[in-house]
Formats: C-alpha cells, sequence, structure tokens
C-alpha cells in the first residue's frame, strides 16, 4: 500500500495488460498511432509500432486468462500452478518421491503468497521454463529418452519467449553440462545423443525460435532485434550494464517519463 490507499502498481504492468489486449484481439502488433507523441508511455513502444517492449510469454499468459475466464489475473494464477509442478519435476530426480513432492507444494505455497501471482508482470512462466529445463537435463544424464530431449527443447523455448538475456545464459550452461557428458565414459552412444538431442531437442525449441522472430518482424521490422532493444535505444540513458557509457536516446519524450526509466527505485505508479 501507498500512503493508506490502494495498492500501487508496477509500470510495466500496463505494458503487459497492452499485450494482452493486443493478442486477445488477434493481432501480434498495433500500428503506430498518427498521433504517436500522445500515446508515449514508459515500457511501452510507440514506433515503428504500439506494443509492450518485453518479450511475448508473459503476455500470452494474460490473454489466455482473459480468453478462459475474462480476467487477465487467471493468466498469472496458471503460470504459477504450472511452474510449482515444473519446480516439483526439476525437484524428483534429486529427492525421493515425498520429499520432491514437499519441494512442489513448498514452491506452490510460496509462488501463491508472492507479489508473482499477485501481479500482471509475474515470473511464473520464466520458472516454469527453468524446471522444464532443469528436470530434463537431470533425467538426460541418467538415461537419453526421447520426451525429455523434447521438453528441454519445450523449456528453452518458453525462456526465449519470456527471458531471452537470462535464458541464453541458462543454454550456454547446460549446453556445456552435455557437451562434457556427451564425450564421457558414461555417455550412451554418439548417434543416439545426436540423435535425440539435436533432432527432438532442436525440433521442439524451433517453433519457439520461429515464432519469436516472427514476433520481432511484425513488431521491429526485423527479425533479430527485439522491441526491448527499440525501445532502449528510442528512450533509455541509462545502461543496463555497468561497465557502459551513458547512452544517447533518439526520442526526446516526456520528463516525468525519462524520470521513470533513469531511476529503476521508482518502479510504481502511485
Amino acid at each position: 500500500m501507498r500512503d493508506g490507499a490502494r495498492p500501487a502498481v508496477r509500470r510495466d504492468e500496463f505494458s503487459y495488460l497492452l499485450g494482452a489486449d493486443t493478442f486477445c484481439s488477434g493481432r501480434l502488433t498495433n500500428p503506430s498511432p498518427v498521433s504517436w507523441r500522445h500515446f508515449e508511455s514508459s515500457d511501452v513502444l510507440t514506433r515503428p509500432h504500439y506494443m509492450l517492449k518485453y518479450p511475448p510469454a508473459q503476455a500470452l499468459f494474460l490473454a489466455a486468462g482473459q480468453k478462459i475466464a475474462g480476467d487477465a489475473i487467471v493468466g498469472v494464477w496458471l503460470s504459477t500452478v504450472l511452474a510449482s509442478i515444473g519446480i516439483y519435476w526439476a525437484l524428483s530426480p534429486w529427492l525421493p518421491a515425498g520429499r520432491g513432492l514437499l519441494g512442489g507444494l513448498w514452491a506452490a505455497t510460496h509462488l501463491g503468497v508472492s507479489y508473482w501471482n499477485h501481479s500482471y508482470w509475474g515470473g511464473s512462466v520464466a520458472a516454469l521454463a527453468g524446471g522444464l529445463v532443469l528436470g530434463s537435463v537431470l533425467r538426460m544424464l541418467s538415461g537419453v529418452k526421447a520426451r525429455y530431449a523434447v521438453t528441454l527443447g519445450v523449456g528453452l523455448g518458453l525462456l526465449a519467449l519470456s527471458r531471452p538475456y537470462e535464458g541464453f545464459l541458462v543454454a550456454m550452461v547446460i549446453g556445456s553440462v552435455l557437451l562434457v557428458w556427451i564425450f564421457s565414459s558414461d555417455a550412451p552412444p554418439t548417434g543416439l545423443v545426436i540423435r535425440q538431442l539435436l533432432l527432438l531437442g532442436a525440433g521442439a525449441l524451433l517453433p519457439f525460435a520461429l515464432a519469436l522472430c516472427f514476433y520481432n518482424w511484425r513488431t521491429t521490422g526485423k527479425v533479430t532485434v527485439m522491441p526491448y532493444q527499440v525501445y532502449t535505444r528510442q528512450y533509455q540513458r541509462v545502461p543496463y550494464f555497468v561497465f557502459r557509457d551513458l547512452l544517447k536516446p533518439s526520442v526526446d519524450y516526456p520528463r516525468w517519463i525519462r524520470a521513470l526509466d533513469d531511476a529503476p527505485d521508482q518502479d510504481y505508479w502511485p
């Protein structure tokens, strides 16, 4: 609460809701308004199209909630349930069955009372993806099976659609672990690993990669440029990495929006 009034709302929640409304309308993006200066808002891209600046996975779940029950928050709850199941599935190879279930229940309880479950910007979609990736890799190290290669590809695909930068780092670590394992003495025949891991895993990942590239192309005009990158170039002065110099935004937009983007601690609307 702020000043004893209604709960504060993160400014990026409005961006996710814009994406959800767009997807519910059967569109991937919206045309840039003719008077686009009047539609400028923090965390929202207005040119070359009018759309949220974030990757689309969270907005897709919000859109699913709107379609299923008429309320975007249902999509958040759905992602929380799936994330709890994914965490249980990731813990199962490490723990006895009972303790693995307790871990999943603990995750459900923790996520259920956290802001991930009570806000539109969430985080459970990425948690679900991480659970799928980790659980798949741990099972593959015990014996390659086709279904684990598929779930690994799906998990990596969800990471690409929700947290692409963090997902890339996870993929690098996972790839290094699998590469070491493939050439170890405990690994199955290399041909079997390549067929199942590369063909099935890459096959499951490919639709997500193509979908992301198509979404980027429809939103920014380039398959390799995400809306997040365009928004950063247009509006932000403070870089995300401390070792980089200050940025030079190409659009001079309202001072109050710039103050929000330059001060991460001022992250809420009253």
